[in-house]
Parts: structure tokens; sequence; C-alpha cells
């Protein structure tokens, strides 16, 4: 199972310039839940799922390893 971590995601929001209740409205979830996921790490499930769909529309796009870790970040330009 692919977990992506805290810190990660945190950034990934960051580059957005989205607030946890923005990305939170655009998911379909509660800022609670974002704010869980972006203070605990998040397992790949539905709600990773759909957080990592709104990411995706605002241009940001994981790298995993070899082994299926994530290693960082790609920005849209």
């Amino acid at each position: 199972m692919t977990r992506v971590s805290a810190a990660v995601l945190r950034a990934a929001r960051a580059y957005t310039d989205l607030s946890q209740e923005a990305l939170a409205k655009r998911a379909g979830m509660a800022k609670r839940t974002v704010f869980r996921r972006e203070n605990l790490g998040a397992r790949q499930d539905i709600i990773l799922e759909k957080i990592l769909a709104v990411l995706r529309e605002e241009g940001v796009t994981l790298v995993f390893d070899d082994h299926g870790a994530v290693r960082g970040l790609q920005f849209r330009q």
C-alpha cells in the first residue's frame, strides 16, 4: 500500500496556494479530514485519492521511486 507523507501533502497543497478549507471543499470532504491527512500522513485510500485528484487538477504530480515510495513532487508550469 502506498503511503504519502504528511510533509508531501502539505508541500503539494502549498504549491497550489489552496487553503485546507478550499482543498476540502473541492475534494468533497471536511476541512478536518484534510488537516488529519496533512498531520498524520495518508495511505492509499479513497480520501487520499480525492485529495490527490484536486492536486492533479492544480498541476501537482507525485513522483515515485522504483519501489513505489513517493520520492518527490513534480509541478506543471
